[in-house]
């Protein structure tokens, strides 16, 4: 069967997309669309349309700007079943990211239903990278129009707006008695050696820095080959050390960070 290709483009979601009975949605659904789209009109949110030559929309997401963190979060996406695997989605999210850039903000976030892997796996080959997990919970309507309380668990995830093409991101955590020995690990394996004047730049700067948001972590070159960014960030009062690594990462050097920082979250330091 030949292939079919249909031009598409993408614009702001109106109300009058919205109608009853559009795309299969419940009222429920509907009508907090319909809240987004006032928001959008506020400032406090952006919510686009992917839409083929008909003008109907084919695939639906928005960004919110309005978070306590101030991390632009972005949500309710939406692609059409017929349309899921073939890039809507890709270029749906591309074109929210660049709604984020251009209001000279640097991170996006994205929560995923645990319940739900497969947009996981599409959040993350596109640069997210798991932050968190925590709690959630939202109305759902039924064919009958019955309204029942879904509750799950939401896995979070953020993505470096500012990345270069080409990076890739290794991310977990550690005890603090084990930072020094995680960074000395990765600087070796790039040929770069980690001194006391490194760690003492590192440890002097953590109780500064926070989980929350992304721009609290600090960042520390390790000048190798590849040359590496590591951020670090503890909770105040908590032990845990998150460690986030960017850079032209191949898929040898990402599995030895990975397992190390897996390794060294699983081992607590005799003097934790």
């Amino acid at each position: 069967m030949p292939d079919v290709v249909l031009p598409l483009t993408i614009r702001d979601l109106t109300a009058e997309d919205v109608h009853p009975g559009f795309s299969g949605w419940s009222e429920t659904h509907r009508q907090g669309t319909l809240q987004a789209i006032e928001r959008a009109k506020l400032g406090e949110a952006d919510f686009l349309a992917v839409c083929p030559p008909s003008g109907i929309p084919v695939a639906t997401g928005g960004v919110d700007y309005a978070k306590p963190s101030g991390i632009p979060v972005i949500w309710q996406l939406e692609v059409d079943p017929s349309l899921q695997s073939c890039g809507v989605g890709t270029l749906l999210i591309h074109a929210l990211e660049q709604r984020i850039r251009d209001r000279g903000l640097t991170w996006a976030e994205l929560g995923v239903d645990e319940n739900s892997s497969r947009p996981r796996a599409l959040y993350e080959r596109l640069g997210y990278v798991v932050t968190r997990r925590e709690p959630g919970a939202w109305n759902q309507e039924s064919p009958d129009g019955t309204i029942t309380r879904y509750e799950t668990t939401i896995t979070v995830l953020h993505k470096n707006l500012t990345q270069a093409p080409g990076e890739s991101e290794v991310s977990g955590w550690v005890w603090s008695g084990h930072t020094r020995t995680a960074l000395e690990w990765i600087s070796r394996w790039v040929g770069y050696d980690f001194d006391d004047t490194d760690w003492q730049a590192v440890e002097d700067a953590l109780p500064r820095t926070s989980w929350e948001p992304p721009e609290q972590w600090y960042d520390y070159p390790i000048i190798g080959t590849p040359t590496l960014t590591v951020y670090v960030a503890r909770e105040p009062g908590a032990d845990p050390v998150g460690i986030r690594v960017t850079g032209t990462l191949d898929p040898i050097l990402t599995a030895q960070i990975e397992t190390l920082l897996a390794l060294l979250a699983d081992v607590v330091p005799t003097e934790a």
